[in-house]
């Protein structure tokens, strides 16, 4: 993998996780004002999960220099994948909050598929 595409990739695979930790930083800072102790412990979960998926992707890369791109993806995939699912799962919008919250938490759970499916292995096309 050369140095662009490993940034490339790198700032792709960012900005959907930055998506994550703001929008729950924005849930948690709400949820605190309104003492709403349940939303305010999913959005810190979710915000640990955020942290931890921008951290394993920094590793990842750092571990991977020069690693062909293939091998990167389906070793990153490995490792992101359970914590994808947690933050998908944890940013499920209930039936019993308000409209404000389960907005963030759909901005969430958008941002986590993106992450799915830049992660998802590309198809060689054939001329």
């Amino acid at each position: 993998m050369t140095a662009e595409q490993t940034r490339m990739l790198k700032h792709e695979l960012r900005t959907p996780i930055n998506h994550i930790i703001g929008y729950s930083e924005l849930l948690l800072e709400a949820a605190m004002d309104e003492g709403e102790d349940l939303i305010t412990d999913v959005a810190r979960t979710i915000q640990k999960d955020g942290q931890t998926l921008a951290s394993l992707v920094d590793n990842h890369f750092a571990a991977f220099k020069g690693t062909a791109p293939d091998e990167v993806s389906e070793s990153l995939r490995r490792a992101v994948t359970p914590v994808i699912s947690a933050i998908l799962e944890n940013a499920e919008p209930r039936p019993d909050v308000e409209e404000l919250w389960t907005r963030d938490c759909r901005r969430i759970q958008a941002a986590a598929r993106k992450l799915v499916l830049i992660l998802e292995p590309q198809e060689e096309h054939i001329p």
